[in-house]
């Protein structure tokens, strides 16, 4: 999918606890395009990409998907176009503990009353190295491993778009090349558009394209 975001602005608190946390910034992201978002940390990164996907508001401006803009004002709009389109990984992985690591990957298809790719998801999972560990829960699993059961469960229902907030913060760097190839080439076999919000330099060299925010302004390239 194409995105584009239009003089988009992101504030938080008012008068004197005013915080710009994304200043207004324009830009296009296109179809099947790997792009990184950089910056320091606290520079708004999380914040651009939680707004482009449809999990906060802006305070001014407008997100577009392929032509149709984000339905921000209809929250049950909004959650059925992410569940379909966007595939997200958190970085605090956001896995259920109740449900073993198989129940969590598979559950956007089961929300999405779709049927489960059994085969495909064995690919993902046997790219990402789990497995054995389908049967485990998130709190038998490492933090390695939680992450990319996130991932396996982001891939399910085939994106249109991912959008990775630092994929590999907690992958050793075997893992995290192994990863980064993952998210590559089902995105480019997918034809599905990649955002990763990173810290790591070697990840985003990797991108077709990098954005650099800093103090919430938006600009290309790594300053």
């Amino acid at each position: 999918m194409k995105i584009e975001v239009k003089n988009l602005a992101k504030n938080y608190g008012e008068g004197d606890t005013l915080v710009h946390a994304v200043k207004k910034c324009s830009f296009t992201i296109s179809q099947g395009e790997h792009i990184a978002i950089v910056g320091p940390s606290g520079s708004g990164k999380t914040t651009l990409l939680n707004v482009m996907g449809g999990l906060d508001y802006p305070t001014e401006g407008e997100v577009i998907y392929d032509g149709d803009k984000l339905p921000f004002g209809n929250e049950n709009k909004l959650a059925s176009f992410r569940l379909k389109n966007i595939g997200r990984v958190f970085q605090a992985y956001n896995l259920i503990p109740e449900l073993t690591a198989y129940e969590n990957i598979i559950l956007p298809a089961l929300i999405n009353s779709a049927k489960v790719d059994k085969e495909y998801i064995g690919a993902v999972v046997s790219l990402l190295e789990i497995d054995d560990r389908l049967r485990h829960y998130p709190s038998e699993l490492s933090g390695g491993q939680q992450q990319r059961v996130a991932i396996a469960r982001a891939l399910t229902n085939k994106p249109s778009v991912m959008l990775c907030d630092e994929p590999t913060g907690n992958l050793d760097e075997k893992s995290t090349e192994a990863v980064m190839s993952l998210l590559k080439r089902t995105s480019n076999e997918l034809k599905c558009t990649l955002v990763i919000v990173t810290h790591d330099n070697g990840i985003a060299e990797q991108m077709d394209r990098i954005i650099t925010i800093k103090d919430g302004s938006v600009t290309e390239g790594r300053n």
